[in-house]
């Protein structure tokens, strides 16, 4: 769901489920996301049946780097109940991790 959607159906007063996911982050050098890489937060929303995440108006997830600056954005938009779903950074890694193979 795009951010103006996002903002759109807030101002329209439809209630959402909102759900703060913790995980690797998507943008930035593959080299990365490895042992020591901070994690990010992107907001799930479910209107419905239908669950899907937030999108920055570029495209791609819209992620912060801090809980506290998220919280802020969400207030700041009438948004105070909402789920935090904290992961195990070591199961994100072993999920995200890609390894590539030298020639000996």
């Amino acid at each position: 769901m795009k951010e103006t959607v996002f903002k759109e159906l807030i101002k329209e007063g439809v209630h959402l489920k909102i759900f703060i996911q913790e995980a690797l982050p998507s943008k930035g050098k593959p080299a990365q996301k490895n042992l020591g890489s901070k994690t990010i937060y992107i907001v799930k929303i479910s209107l419905g049946e239908k669950d899907s995440r937030l999108e920055s108006a570029r495209g791609g997830p819209r992620e912060w780097a801090s809980l506290d600056k998220l919280s802020k954005w969400l207030k700041r938009h009438g948004i105070v109940d909402y789920t935090i779903r904290l992961a195990d950074t070591q199961e994100l890694l072993q999920q995200n991790l890609t390894f590539v193979g030298g020639s000996n």
